[in-house]
């Protein structure tokens, strides 16, 4: 229950508008804002599968330890690298 405060807006906007995507709403938009609306989809998928993701492959993240800075790192640019991958499109 604590992951989902943490996510809870990006799971709300994810389901909205995969909702207005598969109900065909979104053909009434001009195009521009299909363009962004389906950016925004795509980067809120992408942090939700990030995060999911980053729990099971990564330990917990002690952000006040340097000594172990290269985890902290690494689980910053996985972040970055899946988030990005989702924004691209695949």
């Amino acid at each position: 229950m604590k992951e989902f405060k943490r996510l809870w807006f990006a799971v709300i906007v994810s389901l909205g508008l995969l909702y207005v995507f598969l109900s065909g709403l979104y053909e009434i938009l001009p195009p521009i804002i299909q363009l962004v609306l389906s950016k925004t989809l795509l980067v809120t998928v992408g942090v939700v599968v990030a995060h999911i993701l980053r729990k099971f492959l990564f330990e917990k993240v002690d952000w006040g330890n340097d000594e172990n800075w290269q985890h902290t790192t690494m689980v910053i640019a996985f972040y970055v690298i899946i988030i990005y991958c989702f924004a691209m499109g695949g």
